[in-house]
């Protein structure tokens, strides 16, 4: 009985395997056929597949015959540089100069004899080392701002440093030193300049131009004037305090340094109420050289902000003028591009506009969208503002940056390089950020619990490029393409940068994630994934594998040449602690039909 038993069930379990081979030999036919006629159906045609999903706005780059994605592949050369550091960090910074090389610079951790040493080491275009400076310091010194000035080929770094204690803010008076350290990153001749400030005063922005440095912000009271009020606040039993007693009025702080003469000039102009100057500009062809100043006034709580551009040259005052804005905006920020010698362009970002009753200037909560202004010899043409919440969604991510979970963020745009397209065409770019925290639970010692929450940094989402009509400011076509930017960082700067055909107008977008080289091609009004969705980033070694990322950048450097850098740390595959953590340098090449 078990015998029969025991041949009934092996009888099924044959039958079954029979069934399943069966199966699976048909469906491996079903799929062969399937294959054999793909493959046949490809050989009658030409057209290539499409590996990418079509644009909402546009149709898709691989529509058109003329636009081969073939034109625009991201190569690596030969040649790596790695610096080797003790963690991932923002303390170094990377300066392409054209055909001079690329400049490596940053402050180096260690104090010694009272002195911290600034490092400026010099690669030529096949990434040789050619020239390794260092210039020393205060161990006070305060590092606030840097700027390339393109034309004379000098990089300055504007410093502020005090013999007495350490500065942590870039509030200025009497006590301290101004410091501008000039490196020519052609001759690599290091030069200091060293005054007092002029006036107590933030600085809010800093450029130079034709040998003349201009600074602007607000200014502020005194040592000597706030003792006094809170000398007064104490002895009336701090009751002038809920009358705002402490906050003082403030104005337009703007003054310029001329490296020749070793002199300031201070402007002297009268606001009523409070002012500042929000930003200084100085885009635009290298042979005009002249910068733009962004300033808000707001006369009384009662009225609005008041918004003046404000053009120098040679450090004097050669134009003024009054922007008309749309009621309920507050200008965050604003680029002026010099068109020619008579036509301003000015692009930025707007918030919505505080509540009468602010006495206060600068703008409050995230970006509402981006405006347009021009400017012919001063008189303003026209004033168009585009709200950019319908070009973006935005997937949130958590603190290990694995999972995207919806929330409501405040997106900020930050708008970069105003682009020339023919004679009347502009594209305006813009990266999408918002500032990511995470929240962390505390027990205090009575065992109380609560929870703060703890900023990480600033997340990109995703870039928009938007073409417009310079005569008329009208939008012509928006597209959009998400940003992979985690980890945050700490530093706000362009994630995305652009390479231009000079024999057409089609452009090459192009980020670095840390890992890989993404790469976006306009042609015409048509956005592709320009071949491939990504380009592993080279190593030095073959058994390399990258763990971590940081500041992870990419910037145009020469012809069809882009300088990828950041920071990872790196261990080898399969090997116990190899790890190593290092500051890079890539050379990508981008090639056209023009460089064939």
């Amino acid at each position: 009985m078990k015998f029969n038993k025991l041949v009934i069930l092996l009888c099924v379990v044959f039958v079954g395997y029979s069934s399943i081979s069966i199966a699976q030999s048909k469906k491996k036919k079903k799929a062969d056929t399937e294959q054999n006629d793909e493959d046949n159906s490809s050989a009658d045609d030409d057209t290539p597949k499409k590996s990418h999903k079509k644009s909402k706005h546009t149709k898709s780059a691989d529509d058109d015959d003329s636009a081969s994605d073939e034109d625009y592949k991201p190569q690596h050369k030969a040649g790596r540089v790695e610096i080797e550091i003790k963690d991932l960090a923002d303390n170094y910074f990377t300066m392409p100069v054209g055909d001079d090389g690329v400049i490596i610079f940053g402050e180096k951790a260690k104090v010694k004899d009272g002195k911290k040493t600034w490092f400026f080491k010099k690669y030529s275009t096949s990434l040789t080392e050619v020239s390794d400076k260092e210039y020393e310091v205060s161990k006070y010194s305060f590092y606030s701002k840097r700027f390339y000035d393109n034309a004379s080929g000098n990089l300055y770094l504007f410093t502020l440093y005090s013999d007495k204690s350490a500065l942590n803010t870039i509030v200025t008076d009497v006590n301290y030193t101004m410091q501008i350290i000039k490196y020519n990153v052609r001759t690599t001749k290091i030069t200091s300049y060293e005054f007092a400030p002029p006036l107590n005063c933030a600085i809010t922005d800093f450029v130079v131009k034709n040998n003349v440095a201009y600074f602007g912000g607000r200014t502020t009271p005194s040592q000597q004037e706030v003792r006094k009020k809170m000398c007064m606040t104490y002895l009336l039993c701090y009751i002038p305090l809920c009358f705002g007693a402490m906050n003082f009025p403030y104005s337009p702080a703007f003054f310029s340094y001329d490296f020749k003469s070793k002199s300031t000039k201070v402007e002297t102009a009268n606001y009523q109420g409070n002012g500042a100057v929000l930003e200084l500009s100085a885009q635009g062809d290298d042979s005009l050289q002249t910068v733009g100043a962004l300033i808000a006034n707001r006369p009384d709580k009662k009225l609005p902000v008041v918004y003046r551009i404000k053009t120098y040259e040679k450090g004097e005052l050669i134009r003024s003028n009054k922007m008309k804005i749309k009621e309920g905006d507050d200008l965050q920020d604003a680029s002026i591009y010099k068109i020619d010698d008579q036509n301003d362009m000015v692009i930025g970002t707007y918030a919505e506009s505080r509540k009468h009753g602010s006495k206060d200037v600068f703008p409050y909560g995230a970006s509402k969208g981006f405006y347009i202004a021009k400017y012919d010899n001063g008189k303003q043409l026209y004033y168009k503002h585009f709200p950019f919440e319908k070009y973006f969604t935005v997937e949130v991510k958590n603190f290990l940056g694995k999972k995207k979970t919806k929330a409501v963020v405040s997106l900020n745009l930050l708008v970069h390089d105003l682009v020339k397209r023919g004679d009347n065409e502009y594209l305006i770019m813009g990266d999408a950020y918002y500032a990511h925290y995470h929240t962390e639970t505390h027990t205090d010692a009575q065992g109380h619990t609560y929870t703060v929450q703890v900023f990480d940094g600033w997340v990109f989402t995703s870039s928009l490029i938007a073409d417009f009509d310079g005569e008329t400011g009208k939008i012509n076509w928006t597209e959009t393409f998400e940003i992979n930017s985690w980890p945050p960082s700490m530093n706000l700067y362009p994630r995305v940068k652009v390479l231009k055909n000079e024999n057409s107008d089609d452009l090459v977008f192009v980020y670095n994630d840390g890992k890989n080289i993404i790469s976006k091609k306009l042609h015409g009004s048509s956005l592709s994934d320009n071949g491939q969705k990504a380009l592993p980033m080279s190593l030095k070694n073959s058994d390399d594998k990258v763990k971590a990322v940081g500041g992870a950048d990419i910037a145009y450097w020469y012809d069809n040449y882009f300088i990828a850098y950041g920071f990872q740390r790196i261990k080898k595959k399969g090997k116990l602690f190899s790890g190593r953590t290092v500051f890079y340098l890539n050379k990508i090449n981008y090639k056209t039909k023009s460089s064939e």
